[in-house]
């Protein structure tokens, strides 16, 4: 902070101190200082913002993995563990077809859940990191150059204002430059 301070304070110098030195010339050459102002305040600036944003680009999004699929294990068929009939009628076995055809759909259902709410959460992820990125790492990669777009706006103003009145800005710094003589 006290960097930025400094920084600011010692442009704010030099611009005067130039201003005044242009006050001793012979001919008026504040047109050509205001636009040289505004020039290097409007290139200083892009080169902030060019700086913010290579470091938001820098940022790496890294999506997180879907979860593993869910494998469960069910026993089904716990009758031929128990050591009951081996010799099974027409119409259990039929049961029986249709019980693991149930067992099978119930399990595809299970895994559809499963994945459906694997995917929600992987979204919900994505999410979170897309609104990590928006609220933490691009306001600071915009906030490291705050200052310095702020101070060359406002150099550019001055160089504005003085390339829009050279006359006027030339008799200030004639003044200016007539006071620190006496001074000195």
């Amino acid at each position: 902070m006290l960097k930025k301070c400094m920084v600011f304070i010692a442009t704010a110098v030099v611009i005067a101190a130039i201003f005044i030195a242009l006050g001793g010339a012979e001919e008026n050459p504040m047109l050509g200082f205001g636009l040289s102002l505004t020039l290097i305040a409007g290139l200083v600036t892009m080169g902030l913002s060019t700086m913010s944003k290579m470091v938001a680009m820098r940022v790496q999004f890294e999506p997180t993995e879907a979860p593993e699929n869910k494998q469960s294990s069910r026993f089904t068929h716990t009758h031929q563990l128990q050591g009951l009939d081996n010799q099974k009628s027409e119409t259990f076995r039929l049961l029986q077809d249709v019980s693991a055809s149930v067992d099978e759909l119930e399990q595809k259902v299970s895994s559809m859940e499963f994945d459906q709410r694997a995917l929600k959460n992987h979204v919900r992820i994505c999410f979170d990191n897309i609104r990590y990125h928006e609220i933490v790492t691009l306001p600071q990669a915009l906030a490291s150059s705050w200052g310095g777009t702020v101070m060359s706006t406002v150099v550019g103003l001055v160089g504005a204002v003085i390339a829009a009145f050279p006359q006027a800005a030339f008799q200030y710094a004639q003044s200016a430059n007539a006071l620190l003589q006496t001074a000195i």
